[in-house]
């Protein structure tokens, strides 16, 4: 099979080794399988933040430049990633309805609170996030 015929077919052959996430390419496992690592190769030269990806490096170098290069056709509003203007650009198309972020699927937290993925943050990581242990505080309710 070919990507494309995977594609179609649904099919995932690439598997992680550590947590059994499933790919249809080679390259999107290997991109995967920088979560499971600690090292942080890609580092800030101006603040000195490090994370895994040169992809995510670039998205946080434009909180230095102010870059916002995904602009609305409607407004003023621009910002740094496509699924935030994404999201922005429903709240214009259906300003009565409440709609989840695109491709973000909602997940169920050890408490049974549905959670969504913020959108800093991929989907699997995301996942891997709320497997790790937390501590739960109470916020004072009105005065």
């Amino acid at each position: 099979f070919d990507c494309h015929r995977l594609k179609h077919a649904g099919l995932k052959p690439f598997l992680c080794s550590f947590c059994g996430a499933a790919f249809r390419k080679t390259s999107h496992l290997n991109q995967h399988l920088l979560i499971h690592k600690d090292e942080k190769a890609f580092k800030c030269e101006e603040c000195g933040y490090s994370c895994r990806t040169k992809h995510n490096l670039k998205e946080h170098e434009m909180t230095h430049s102010g870059e916002k290069p995904f602009a609305c056709r409607y407004c003023s509003f621009s910002c740094r990633r496509n699924k935030a203007l994404q999201l922005h650009i429903l709240k214009h198309e259906n300003p009565t309805m409440m709609i989840p972020p695109l491709h973000m699927p909602t997940m169920k937290h050890e408490n049974q609170a549905m959670m969504i993925p913020p959108l800093h943050m991929p989907t699997m990581q995301f996942s891997h996030h709320l497997q790790m242990p937390h501590q739960m505080s109470m916020i004072p309710s009105g005065p």
